[in-house]
């Protein structure tokens, strides 16, 4: 069951940052698009600092800005352990807290340290668990 959601309307190659905390207080993921690529952050939050976990990549732009304006959805679970990333009604990002695991569509970039040990390969049942609640 999702109990937060932030919504923006963006235009992919259009640089924009979306920023949205879990409900816990302890985590956070933000949206960047930079012109060029699209990246799904997952941070770790404390009074003193705040650390990158783990990126995936949302999307490459193919060329000029895109004319289509798109809805981006950031959407957490009731705990605030997990949280995917929507465009457009359609899941493309998702981060596990509790079992430090990151996916996404385009399965780049590979895994490292220790978050998505077992591979990037996405499933379209992740996004199950958020669109129940809807």
């Amino acid at each position: 069951m999702s109990a937060r959601c932030v919504e923006q309307v963006i235009r992919p190659g259009k640089s924009v940052v979306v920023h949205s905390s879990s409900p816990n207080g302890r985590y956070a993921v933000f949206f960047e698009d930079d012109g060029e690529v699209g990246y799904f952050y997952a941070l770790s939050v404390s009074e003193d600092e705040r650390k990158v976990l783990d990126a995936v990549q949302v999307y490459t732009m193919q060329g000029p800005q895109s004319p289509q304006l798109m809805v981006l959805r950031i959407v957490w679970s009731a705990d605030g352990l997990k949280c995917a990333l929507e465009l457009d009604g359609c899941f493309h990002a998702f981060f596990d807290f509790k079992l430090r695991k990151g996916k996404c569509r385009s399965g780049f970039p590979p895994p490292h340290d220790e978050w998505a040990m077992d591979g990037r390969e996405w499933d379209d049942e992740i996004g199950n668990d958020f669109r129940a609640a809807e």
